[in-house]
């Protein structure tokens, strides 16, 4: 129940905050942001003369820092904005009630939680030779280090909870093209036939899951230390998260396509059918005032429906997708940097 208890106490502290009239973002940065910087500052002041970290490990273990507190504001805007939003958005496109399209499994979700936060934790603690080189920590006997295994722990909870959200939008989608029939409409504000409520969910799950980018460099520092293979292979993770960033998006955008473009062949060729028959009943003889405006509508519509654009997404969507899986690859350009202008 991992999972839910993280997704639940997030949503609840926040609503505590917006009772209050504070913002999310400044609730969060002072409940759990401030009082991380502080206290690795703190920590750093008191055995400053024994760490060895070089600046760039120090600046980017503060970058790092940064994710706990806004992967906090993005799980709450993901549950009470991104899912909300998407369900008030579809219901037009969709045949039946948008209620029922049911997401990853609970089961599932906190299998994955407690499967990443395992695998965290144990690579923090094989990691004990660097973190007690570099930060100067003295084992399990060190308070300090006691406490980073917890804030590493807590961290591992966020970011695991927060990955099931891209299953998550993955498996809505997957329910909403399996369990419902499309409606294509040509004359849907968002130009592509009511699909755009697909782009919004998929694009903003992905932006949010692109955060996690702000852990590549004190990644790659870490791994190039402990050895030439960890850091080949770290290299070789952020390339597949820049991949698997782009998957996140364009897999769901496909299914959705697919099944847009099956409805709109059937809607296509309904329409066809019936402007067949009216030209039928008008090629008689003596139609009368409604039959041909009857036809001029249905005609109207084929035409308008053989045009509809069908793609979930727009060039400014594209552009977001692009950077989201840049961003990865950027992060890792700023780590090289940062290193050189170091020294």
């Amino acid at each position: 129940m991992i999972a839910d208890a993280t997704i639940t106490t997030v949503i609840a502290i926040t609503r505590r905050g917006q009772t209050r009239s504070i913002p999310p973002v400044l609730m969060w940065f002072a409940l759990l942001g401030l009082p991380t910087y502080l206290g690795a500052t703190a920590y750093l002041v008191i055995r400053w003369s024994a760490v060895t970290a070089t600046a760039p490990q120090l600046i980017f273990t503060y970058v790092a820092l940064t994710w706990p507190w806004v992967g906090a504001v993005g799980l709450w805007y993901y549950e009470k904005r991104v899912i909300p939003d998407f369900s008030a958005h579809v219901a037009g496109v969709l045949s039946g009630s948008p209620d029922y399209m049911p997401g990853l499994s609970r089961s599932t979700r906190n299998a994955v939680v407690f499967l990443w936060a395992a695998l965290v934790v144990v690579a923090y603690l094989l990691s004990h030779q660097f973190v007690t080189h570099r930060f100067a920590f003295q084992g399990w006997s060190d308070p300090w280090y006691i406490v980073s295994c917890l804030a590493v722990t807590i961290w591992a909870i966020l970011t695991g909870t927060g990955f099931t959200g891209v299953l998550n939008t993955g498996a809505v989608v997957q329910n909403a093209c399996k369990r419902h029939t499309f409606v294509i409409d040509p004359y849907h504000p968002d130009n592509v036939g009511g699909l755009g409520a697909f782009g919004s969910l998929t694009i903003r799950t992905t932006m949010l899951f692109s955060s996690g980018a702000l852990y590549v460099p004190i990644l790659t520092l870490t791994a190039t230390e402990l050895g030439p293979y960890i850091g080949a292979g770290a290299w070789a993770l952020v390339i597949l998260f820049s991949l698997f960033i782009g998957w996140s998006f364009l897999v769901p955008n496909y299914t959705v396509f697919a099944t847009a473009r099956r409805a709109l062949a059937a809607q296509v060729a309904g329409a066809h059918k019936q402007l067949a028959a009216l030209a039928e009943v008008i090629l008689k003889g003596h139609p009368s005032d409604q039959q041909h405006t009857a036809f001029a509508n249905v005609h109207t519509l084929y035409k308008d429906l053989r045009e509809t654009q069908i793609f979930p997404f727009d060039p400014a969507t594209l552009a977001k997708l692009v950077s989201a899986v840049l961003l990865p690859i950027f992060m890792l350009l700023l780590e090289k940097a940062v290193s050189r202008l170091t020294g």
